[in-house]
């Protein structure tokens, strides 16, 4: 199902399939929020965010379109809040992603990134002006971003390869690997682990 974002004044909520196609202008920002399950995000040369819910659970994804954003919620059957999601977006869309239990890929943005997760692994490759990475207990990986780059773990090691710009890691029980990281403006700070 298609939406044209431009007929669209003011924030407006959709009651779409688990598989739904908004039209986007360029530079709008997703949000998918509270995900229990794992998310991945690829880019397209589409000028629009596909959502696609992977579990048979998810009756319906809740759209909420405006001009500047596009941010999802989700309803399932018999209770259960727990699906996994594949996106699509133009690789310029600034993504925000969190959940509690959910292991997050995003492959090839070339704008900011937020991703939160408690209990789950984090992987981005791409990023550039604001990229924050965030996780409980899960390794976080990150390569091929440039511009503010932080990274937070308690339980989990951080790799970072071929980034550019300030960096931020802040690690408590994990190892940090840093690998053709340039930056002018660098804190490492983990507490019981190793920096190589």
């Amino acid at each position: 199902m298609f939406i044209a974002l431009a007929a669209v004044m003011a924030a407006v909520t959709l009651q779409q399939p688990a598989d739904t196609t908004v039209t986007v202008r360029a530079g709008t920002r997703f949000e998918l929020n509270d995900a229990a399950g794992d998310i991945t995000v690829h880019v397209w040369a589409r000028p629009a965010i596909r959502v696609r819910a992977l579990n048979s659970d998810v009756e319906r994804l809740d759209i909420s379109v405006s001009a500047s954003a596009v941010i999802v919620r989700t309803h399932t059957r018999r209770d259960r809040d727990d699906a996994d999601y594949e996106v699509w977006v133009p690789a310029a869309t600034p993504v925000n992603l969190s959940g509690p239990s959910a292991d997050v890929r995003v492959d090839g943005v070339t704008s900011d990134v937020t991703v939160e997760t408690v209990d789950g692994d984090i992987d981005v490759r791409g990023g550039n002006g604001y990229v924050s990475l965030r996780s409980t207990d899960g390794d976080i990986t990150l390569a091929q971003a440039k511009g503010h780059v932080e990274v937070n773990t308690v339980e989990g090691d951080v790799t970072l390869t071929d980034v550019r710009g300030k960096v931020q890691v802040q690690s408590v029980d994990g190892d940090v690997t840093l690998d053709d990281v340039d930056s002018d403006d660098i804190d490492v700070s983990p507490v019981d682990g190793d920096i190589t």
